[in-house]
């Protein structure tokens, strides 16, 4: 996120205080419905917020553990989420299935918590795998409405509205963010312009010198704007192109590997164009996107600790400016205070992680990177 969206962020008044999120766990029938939806309408209501705290501009609700839901109880669930729209000033409600699969349930619930509109455009399995019904949005469908074009993004503002279902919660979180930064200035969702970019690879083979000049300084210009981006303190006139200058340019194609786990940390890289995902080896398949605009590697090498997962390319093509450990610690000896950001980053990421909602529920999947 880039300064301006972190201020809305953190803002007491419009900020993600306006986001509630509600887990819930084990089987949902008519019996409990009753209790559920009470306790949700206590939650909303403006007038029984505790400690004045302003009411709810975001629900999530959360499905991940829930085993299974009755057909009362989802056409239960769908009621609530029209009057939770309808009678308080919640503006988007969105519900978490826990898997691709959908919600445990014969009843056509995706479809019925989905906005007419939705975000995907597609069709998917509902909670019974053989029925068609509205697709969630996914980790690949949010990282695609995070690049389109300023006009593209302008005609999704009202995606941000409604209700909607996402597979997991981390997107969920994602989703609503962009709810609140979209309420005061959508044009801050629009991705810095890099259609060129990520288009016109620039690969070993590119024989038109002026033309790999010209993407050579339009990357320089895109690093530059992610690290004043990710860099928790506002960087100094100069630094952040002296920095950059210390980053070696690297590709790589789909499936290959930037580094495996328990390998040593001898570098820290920006990820300019492209998707990449990181995985916890000899696990049941954790594994987390990685988006362009994020540095990777950073605690490893500040900590001087071997890598904590395995990172390999997601997309076609991935454009990822280096720094190695050599530049790194010369970075140390001859300019500290330039060096200084690579640590208040590292602490910034790790702070986000340990702060993250998700460490404080049920399930977690925050993974190191």
């Amino acid at each position: 996120r880039d300064h301006h969206s972190q201020d809305i962020l953190n803002s007491a008044t419009e900020g993600r205080s306006r986001i509630r999120v509600v887990q819930l766990q084990g089987h949902l029938f008519f019996g409990n419905m009753a209790n559920f939806t009470s306790k949700m309408h206590e939650l909303v209501n403006d007038s029984n917020v505790e400690n004045q705290e302003m009411p709810p501009i975001v629900i999530i609700i959360d499905f991940s553990l829930v085993l299974g839901i009755d057909s009362s109880a989802a056409q239960a669930i769908a009621k609530l989420k029209d009057a939770l729209l309808k009678n308080y000033q919640v503006e988007l409600c969105v519900f978490v299935t826990g898997s691709d699969d959908g919600f445990p349930t014969e009843f056509k619930l995706s479809e019925n918590l989905s906005s007419k509109k939705s975000a995907t455009k597609k069709g998917m399995n509902n909670g019974s795998s053989k029925k068609k019904q509205l697709e969630p949005v996914n980790e690949d469908t949010a990282l695609l409405l995070r690049a389109l074009s300023c006009d593209e993004a302008m005609n999704y503002e009202n995606q941000f509205t409604g209700s909607h279902v996402c597979h997991s919660l981390d997107t969920a979180l994602v989703f609503a963010e962009d709810a609140l930064i979209s309420r005061k200035d959508p044009s801050l969702l629009v991705d810095v312009n890099e259609s060129t970019l990520s288009n016109k690879f620039l690969s070993q083979y590119t024989t038109d010198s002026l033309t790999a000049k010209n993407m050579l300084e339009e990357e320089k210009e895109l690093a530059i704007i992610y690290l004043n981006n990710i860099c928790p303190i506002q960087m100094n006139e100069g630094d952040p192109e002296f920095l950059f200058s210390q980053f070696q340019r690297e590709v790589y194609r789909k499936g290959e590997f930037l580094w495996k786990q328990h390998s040593p940390s001898d570098s820290v890289k920006l990820l300019l164009v492209g998707v990449l995902i990181a995985e916890l080896e000899n696990e049941a398949g954790t594994t987390e996107p990685i988006s362009k605009g994020n540095l990777i590697g950073e605690t490893g090498m500040v900590n001087d600790v071997p890598r904590m997962s395995s990172v390999s390319c997601m997309s076609g093509e991935a454009i990822v400016y280096s720094m190695s450990r050599q530049s790194f610690e010369v970075l140390i000896e001859n300019q500290p205070r330039i060096a200084r950001y690579i640590d208040l980053i590292c602490i910034n990421y790790l702070a986000y992680r340990v702060q993250h909602v998700s460490n404080r529920i049920f399930e977690t999947r925050c993974l190191p990177i």
